[in-house]
């Protein structure tokens, strides 16, 4: 959730940059964004809050079972100094993994639109072997759940083809090509911790890698939000310069109330 929401919340706030840009009236867009930030926020908290000490608790139990660690100390201070934001390429890739979490809800959508045109959830629904095996009702049920989960199906499966192959691609023509994904790296980043053991820990590698996580979790929303509220602010025709003034209305919220892009602002009385 914490990945795909960017792309899909930027699309659905289009609309609103273009009425933003006439009429010269930030409140609406900067409490829609701001909104959006403090759902992602939660969203992000609950994926490295789950994959931090799953990862951990999972490289413990491998090395208390096997007895031997998940990974060998050099590889795993391999791993820190390749989240490392001064040490390795990480910035561009983490970059690069926000345009692939971008153009899987380009995929995600595409797929849901191919399904509609092409009546695919009418033909599950009507198909005369699987009505007479299974009925006409349960088979109308199956319909719906195809054409519901469509956009998941697509945008999940292009992300997976897209993270899993770059590696190989990259290494195929010889170039430092890879993915940063914040889940993952964040997995990663705990597999590594725990697999050192009794071995002098890393504190500082450790560390560094932990900023490079937090640039990672920037980029891949940043750039995967970007792209997709520039396409939609492109396709709704909004005037141009709109992202500047978007960027000073919400730098000018953010300075005024920085905590209402992290937890809901608290109710007024007259509204409880």
């Amino acid at each position: 959730l914490a990945t795909k929401q960017p792309s899909m919340t930027a699309a659905s706030r289009a609309g609103k940059i273009k009425s933003f840009t006439e009429k010269n009236d930030s409140k609406e867009i900067v409490e829609e964004v701001t909104t959006a930030a403090r759902s992602q926020f939660i969203a992000v908290v609950g994926n490295i809050g789950t994959a931090m000490p799953v990862g951990f608790i999972f490289a413990y139990a491998y090395a208390w079972i096997v007895g031997s660690p998940l990974f060998s100390a050099d590889y795993a201070l391999h791993n820190f100094h390749s989240f490392d934001p001064l040490q390795s390429p990480t910035i561009v890739l983490a970059a690069l993994t926000g345009v692939y979490l971008w153009a899987s809800s380009i995929v995600a959508g595409w797929f849901e639109n191919w399904m509609v045109y092409r009546r695919i959830p009418e033909a599950i629904a009507n198909h005369r072997t699987f009505c007479e095996l299974f009925g006409a009702k349960k088979m109308e049920r199956i319909s719906k759940w195809f054409l519901k989960n469509a956009a998941g199906f697509g945008g999940n499966i292009s992300l997976g083809i897209l993270l899993g192959f770059s590696p190989a691609i990259g290494k195929f023509f010889g170039i430092p090509m890879d993915v940063r994904h914040v889940t993952l790296t964040s997995a990663s980043i705990m597999m590594s911790a725990a697999s050192f053991g009794e071995t002098q820990f890393p504190w500082t590698d450790f560390g560094r890698a932990l900023i490079g996580l937090f640039c990672i979790g920037i980029l891949n929303f940043g750039v995967s939000f970007f792209l997709a509220l520039s396409v939609a602010a492109r396709a709704r025709n909004a005037a141009p310069g709109w992202f500047t003034k978007l960027s000073m209305a919400m730098a000018g919220h953010f300075l005024r109330h920085p905590t209402h892009f992290f937890f809901p602002p608290a109710r007024k009385a007259h509204e409880k």
